[in-house]
């Protein structure tokens, strides 16, 4: 049964979403921290929406680029690699 997950304890209900049970939010949960309310569903919308590259600033992720990547086959960039990327480098 789908459940409402909220982003944040500063979330309103108008910020809620309903996430369906087949989605890999927990998995992400596990890696990521469960105390990391907005961070999961940030990555778990980059997930569902089938974007190939997730940037990011945020060391919550970056500590844990390697194993989101091998998990969810994407990639993780900050702006800067995303930039050198880009152009090839």
């Amino acid at each position: 049964m789908p459940h409402a997950f909220i982003g944040s304890r500063f979330a309103t209900i108008g910020n809620s979403k309903i996430v369906p049970n087949e989605t890999p939010k927990k998995e992400i949960e596990e890696i990521v921290g469960r105390q990391h309310h907005g961070d999961v569903l940030h990555f778990l919308d980059h997930l569902t929406s089938g974007r190939d590259v997730f940037v990011t600033e945020d060391n919550d992720f970056l500590s844990k680029r390697t194993t989101l990547e091998e998990r969810f086959k994407t990639k993780i960039r900050t702006t800067e690699e995303l930039v050198a990327m880009m152009n090839g480098e």
